[in-house]
C-alpha cells in the first residue's frame, strides 16, 4: 500500500537553449552580424532562464507561463453529488493533462496517464475482500455483492501540477478534504460516492456501484479506515481516520506528513485511503 516513487518526465522544461540555438542558426554564414548577434542570444537565452525561474516562484510576466495558485473554482457545495445523480461515474468534467505534460497550478486528480495508477479521474474502487490475496487482482467501479460479503474500497489522490513546481508554495493543494456519501436505507443497488475538495482547486468526485439479488445494507467495518503514503505506509500503520468524519457534511482533511488538507505536487505526496464495509442482509 505505498505510494510509488514518482516516474520520470512529469516537469514544465526549460527552453532556453532551444532558443539560444534558433538564433545562432538564423545568423551562421552571416560572418558581419556574429558579433551582434551571438550577444543578442545570450539576452534571449538570459531572459528565458529568467522566465523558467520567475515560472517556479510564481511570478509572471508577458510570454511566461503562468503559475496560478489555482483555476476559479465553483462553489465546492454545488459540485457535491448525491449517491443517486452520479450512476457511479466520476465528475465533474475538467481540463485534463498528461505526465507529458502536467499541470501548471494545483489541481487535483487530473493526469490522464499514470504509470503506476492510469487515469486518475477514477480514483474510487472497490474490490471483493477476499479477492485481495488472488494475484493479479484489480479494483472495480462496479460489483455483485450478496449478504455477509466485506468489501474494501480504495481512494487515490495527489496533485497533479508539475513536479518541479514543488518548491513554489501557490502550486499546493491548500485545504484538501474526502467526503463519502451513500444512501443507508435497504436496497437492491446503492451508489457509495467519494468527494475531493480544497480550498484552491475545484471538486471531483468518483462513484461505485453495488448490486444484488437481495435486500442490503451497508455497515462500516470499525478501525478499518486509514491513509496510507509515503510519510506514514502501511509498513507504519498509516493514518487511522475517523470514518464518522469522513462521512460528515465538512468531510476529513487529508495530507502527507499531517491531516492538514495540504498536497504538494509529484507523486511522492499522493496517498490511498482504503477502509472495509460489510453487505448485511435487509430482506
Amino acid at each position: 500500500m505505498t505510494v510509488p516513487t514518482p516516474p520520470s518526465g512529469r516537469h514544465s522544461r526549460p527552453v532556453w537553449g532551444s532558443r539560444v540555438k534558433h538564433v545562432i542558426q538564423v545568423v551562421r554564414g552571416h560572418p558581419f552580424v556574429w558579433i551582434p548577434s551571438f550577444a543578442l542570444a545570450i539576452l534571449i537565452g538570459g531572459l528565458a532562464v529568467t522566465s523558467d525561474a520567475m515560472q517556479v516562484f510564481g511570478i509572471t510576466f508577458d510570454g511566461a507561463p503562468e503559475v496560478r495558485s489555482s483555476p476559479i473554482p465553483p462553489n465546492p457545495e454545488a459540485t457535491i453529488p448525491t449517491p443517486t445523480s452520479t450512476d457511479a461515474g466520476w465528475g465533474p468534467s475538467r481540463k485534463l493533462y498528461t505526465i507529458e505534460s502536467p499541470a501548471q497550478y494545483a489541481v487535483l486528480n487530473s493526469i490522464t496517464n499514470n504509470p503506476n495508477y492510469g487515469d486518475e479521474r477514477d480514483f474510487f474502487t472497490v474490490i471483493p475482500n477476499s479477492d485481495l490475496k488472488v494475484a493479479g487482482h484489480s479494483f472495480k467501479n462496479a460489483v455483485k455483492v450478496a449478504p455477509g460479503d466485506l468489501l474494501t474500497f480504495r481512494v487515490f489522490y495527489e496533485n497533479s501540477a508539475a513536479d518541479n513546481f514543488d518548491a513554489s508554495s501557490p502550486s499546493w493543494i491548500q485545504g484538501a478534504t474526502a467526503l463519502l456519501s451513500y444512501e443507508t436505507k435497504p436496497s437492491l443497488s446503492a451508489t457509495i460516492v467519494m468527494t475531493l475538495k480544497a480550498d484552491n482547486s475545484a471538486s471531483i468526485w468518483d462513484g461505485v456501484a453495488l448490486h444484488s439479488e437481495r435486500l442490503f445494507k451497508l455497515s462500516y467495518e470499525a478501525g478499518s479506515s486509514r491513509l496510507y503514503n509515503n510519510a506514514n505506509s502501511s509498513r507504519t500503520g498509516g493514518y487511522l481516520l475517523n470514518f464518522d468524519q469522513l462521512r460528515s457534511a465538512s468531510g476529513m482533511k487529508i495530507g502527507y506528513q499531517a491531516l492538514d488538507g495540504t498536497i504538494r505536487p509529484g507523486y511522492k505526496y499522493a496517498g490511498y485511503i482504503y477502509f472495509d464495509m460489510r453487505i448485511v442482509d435487509a430482506s
